[in-house]
């Protein structure tokens, strides 16, 4: 996989975008990575219930890891209670917990409230839809080590269709810096009272825009040229920028330098 470290920010999401089956064909050869898939798929519709899956490690650890949530792997009790919990009830423990991912992982395995495993675990296309949830995560998390904002924008990309308030920004961190960052706003806000960074934050944007792909287009174009302002530059010689534009490098980084300062210069405010 081409490391994407020493790329302004821009330029990197332009390689994993126009390279991206690349870059997931790499994720899915690496070692851990291949074994865990080989596992989910071979077994996956052997699991008859909940307690089946938490007690078939590699299994359990592929469906968190698909869904972000690794670090909630030794919390064992509480994911069970997750999985059997209803979403239609008010009081249930996956309506109480704030962190949507549950709520995500809840609606992807649907175990009943009785703890059984549903019919689609034996459907091979809802399983490919599950290793390919696993592999845009694996990306995600590899861009976050190597270019952070290209991983906050894959982030982005992926939840933007679920967020329906600004409340659903403010818990989620990576949301909440893209959005600092795209709009502006100081990051001595982020100490104020939540409401006050809702209020602020609607004033700036209007999150219905969101689901219009040309919107947030443009949103992470702004995201891009403003988190990587203070990253390496690259130079028409460098052979990854070669690779994005068909030995045109010079052309990318200053159409990127020129947006740059019109947002500097308050073009797109």
């Amino acid at each position: 996989m081409i490391n994407t470290s020493s790329l302004p920010a821009a330029l990197a999401l332009k390689l994993v975008t126009s390279k991206r089956e690349s870059f997931e064909a790499s994720i899915r050869k690496d070692v851990v990575n291949a074994r865990e898939i080989k596992a989910f798929e071979e077994r996956i519709a052997s699991i008859t219930s909940v307690d089946d899956l938490v007690k078939d490690y590699q299994v359990y650890a592929f469906v968190m890891k698909a869904h972000g949530l690794e670090n909630q792997m030794f919390g064992k009790a509480m994911m069970k209670k997750v999985l059997v919990s209803d979403p239609a009830e008010k009081g249930a423990l996956v309506n109480r917990l704030t962190d949507k991912r549950f709520r995500e992982i809840r609606n992807t395995l649907e175990f009943g409230s009785d703890g059984s495993a549903p019919a689609k675990f034996k459907d091979p296309d809802w399983r490919k839809a599950l290793v390919d949830t696993y592999v845009t995560q694996k990306l995600m998390e590899s861009q976050l080590e190597q270019n952070e904002p290209v991983g906050v924008v894959l982030h982005m990309q992926r939840k933007a269709p679920g967020i329906t308030s600004w409340y659903n920004v403010l818990a989620d961190t990576k949301a909440q810096d893209f959005f600092y960052t795209a709009l502006g706003l100081p990051q001595s806000l982020k100490t104020s009272d939540v409401d006050k960074q809702a209020a602020t934050l609607a004033k700036r944007f209007d999150l219905e825009k969101l689901q219009d792909p040309a919107e947030l287009s443009k949103l992470i174009s702004r995201y891009t040229a403003l988190a990587g302002s203070g990253t390496a530059s690259s130079g028409s010689s460098n052979p990854i920028v070669q690779l994005v534009s068909g030995g045109g490098g010079t052309n990318i980084t200053s159409i990127n330098l020129s947006g740059l300062t019109a947002l500097r210069a308050g073009k797109y405010s």
